[in-house]
């Protein structure tokens, strides 16, 4: 008896049926053409572009209440297309995966139709989740990358037991799908970023492989790699497994698994190179700089007074203002091999897409090279000022303090020539002298004659009080022709014109005092 009953209770355990998913999708040819032609376009997306296509639309937002807040809009499509595509493939994937792991183990009657439906309702369901919420889409990418890994495995290393690829499953299912979930601004972001273009990259190639294996020939070899879904669940030793072994050692086959490996590698290569080469947003490029030089900017002069924005030491000027100029952006490895190490630190930042680096008129000045070259010389030396002591030490420090303050002192020299340039700008430019009234001897005390325009030659230094009260008039051509006429070049000195004419020479005279206190000030400030 006890021989009798362990055959009975194995094949109840054990019900193998003879399933063949290739062969299901090849009966109907409208059927197989969109499932092909679905697999293709899916796999070569993900393949190339998957890791930038969670960025694909992903800055849709939802439309703002008319009532300020600060609460942000929420995104509609927080993975992006991306997230569609894997959310589309990991629902219908699922669910041909249950279907498989049922019909491997009964008979089932299981249509094209029925099959076209239980792989298209699933993964319209999933796709918008997981086109909306981000963390659901990395969680089906880390699953659909884990599970085409094994089948890859199998195919390559020919694993025969259910056991060993559950045992592959398990291992590689946290592995590639636990890292996807760290937050965005963690140190650990490259491990995320690198993890997330293998599971693409490998979800790609399987997909586009098996979209290819739907009109490739030979037939049967085609139909052994697109089995291999089949295979991932199905019993040990049963009727579907045995079919499908039988052309793995075939060179078609081979081809298939070399392939994929070559898709894979190529994929990785060709997202790094598009994602750091390529595309390039402007944008976050630009606000990365900005924030690189804002945090380098802080840390360098922390503890460390400069003359030009500090009030007590008699600068005025603003802190961004000082900075202007030397903003002195890193770049990429990929820069700096194209530039053939004609990068050199200390130039003028580029600025969006021109070719020759454009400056602030700061980095224009000759003691530009010099200056920053001190100061920088200063920062290395990792030196702070020294704190104040008694006056029987100050002997002692001077010199320490004098080295230290270095790049001030050569900044302040630098604005000190910069100064002596602009001096005759704020000195009197010899400006012409209005029309002035001056009394003839030989008429009445009620008229006068009006003389020439004159200009002072002096400038703001030469000026004297005593060269303002003596001012008179030359002798012009247009003097001489007025006085050598009679009556019509005669004006009548009336009480008006007179208080008119004072008032334009005090004003004139204020003018010129003005003028010569500007020019003593900015002397003095030397």
């Amino acid at each position: 008896m006890p021989g009798d009953v362990g055959p009975v209770i194995s094949m109840l355990y054990r019900r193998d049926a003879l399933f063949s998913l290739a062969t299901l999708l090849s009966e109907n040819k409208s059927f197989k053409i969109v499932f092909g032609v679905v697999w293709i376009i899916c796999g070569l997306l993900l393949l190339f572009f998957g890791l930038d296509s969670f960025r694909w639309l992903s800055s849709f937002r939802s439309k703002g209440s008319s009532i300020p807040s600060t609460k942000q809009p929420r995104r509609i499509l927080g993975a992006g297309v991306g997230g569609i595509l894997i959310g589309f493939l990991a629902g219908s994937t699922l669910s041909i995966l249950l279907i498989t792991s049922f019909a491997t183990r009964q008979s089932s009657t299981l249509t094209p139709g029925g099959l076209l439906v239980a792989w298209l309702i699933p993964g319209l369901i999933v796709a918008p989740l997981a086109g909306h919420f981000s963390f659901l889409s990395r969680v089906l990418t880390g699953l659909l990358g884990s599970m085409n890994l094994v089948l890859l495995l199998t195919a390559l290393g020919g694993v025969h037991t259910l056991a060993t690829r559950a045992a592959l499953l398990v291992v590689a299912a946290p592995v590639l799908t636990v890292p996807l979930l760290i937050p965005p601004k963690s140190r650990w972001g490259q491990v995320k970023w690198w993890l997330l273009n293998i599971n693409t990259s490998f979800v790609g190639a399987m997909i586009f492989l098996d979209g290819i294996a739907l009109f490739a020939s030979p037939q049967d070899t085609s139909h052994a790699w697109l089995d291999l879904w089949t295979l991932l669940f199905a019993p040990d030793l049963g009727a579907s497994e045995s079919t499908i072994v039988q052309q793995w050692g075939t060179t078609a086959f081979k081809g298939y698994v070399a392939g994929a490996i070559i898709l894979v590698l190529a994929g990785i290569a060709f997202e790094w190179y598009f994602d750091h080469c390529a595309d390039e947003d402007v944008g976050e490029e630009w606000s990365d700089y900005l924030g690189v030089s804002t945090e380098q900017a802080e840390k360098d002069t922390e503890g460390r007074p400069d003359a030009a924005y500090m009030p007590e030491m008699g600068g005025s000027r603003a802190y961004g203002e000082v900075r202007a100029g030397i903003l002195d952006v890193p770049q990429s490895l990929w820069a700096r091999i194209k530039s053939h190490g004609r990068y050199r630190r200390g130039a003028p930042a580029a600025y969006g897409g021109y070719s020759e680096g454009r400056s602030t008129p700061l980095a224009e000045q000759p003691s530009y090279t010099e200056r920053v070259a001190s100061i920088r010389s200063f920062r290395r030396s990792g030196r702070r000022p020294a704190r104040y002591v008694p006056h029987e030490d100050e002997e002692a420090i001077d010199g320490d303090f004098d080295v230290e303050f270095e790049g001030v002192y050569a900044y302040a020299d630098q604005q000190k020539d910069g100064l002596h340039l602009a001096i005759p700008q704020y000195t009197s430019p010899g400006m012409p002298r209005i029309p002035s009234y001056s009394s003839e001897p030989h008429q009445s005390q009620s008229s006068s004659l009006i003389s020439g325009s004159t200009a002072v030659e002096k400038t703001g230094e030469e000026i004297s009080q005593k060269d303002l009260d003596n001012v008179s008039p030359p002798a012009t051509a247009f003097s001489g022709d007025l006085a050598s006429q009679e009556s019509p070049g005669q004006v009548t000195a009336t009480p008006s014109l007179l208080n008119a004419v004072e008032r334009i020479q005090r004003a004139q005279q204020e003018t010129r005092m003005d003028a010569e206190s500007q020019s003593v000030c900015y002397a003095s400030a030397i």
